[in-house]
């Protein structure tokens, strides 16, 4: 699902890991898409499904718990380079 925090910004969420290598992901793919795709194969999913060093330092030092009360709001575009 898109995240409005940033133009390019994508959720996705499992209650599950994802514990697949790059190639079993791309013959899943193959599997289910007729065609090439110009973008997606299993080490670009791979490699965007994976969170640099900052980000889970961040998320294992995080406390607050998101609610309907006490939800964080993220306004703009997000950090432009």
């Amino acid at each position: 699902m898109p995240s409005y925090a940033d133009i390019w910004g994508w959720v996705m969420a499992s209650d599950f890991s994802l514990e697949l290598n790059a190639e079993e992901i791309y013959l899943r793919m193959r599997q289910r898409i007729k065609g090439e795709n110009r973008y997606m194969d299993g080490k670009t999913f791979s490699s965007a499904s994976t969170l640099s060093k900052v980000v889970r330092n961040s998320l294992d030092n995080e406390t607050h718990v998101h609610t309907e009360e006490a939800a964080k709001f993220i306004h703009g575009h997000g950090k432009h380079a």
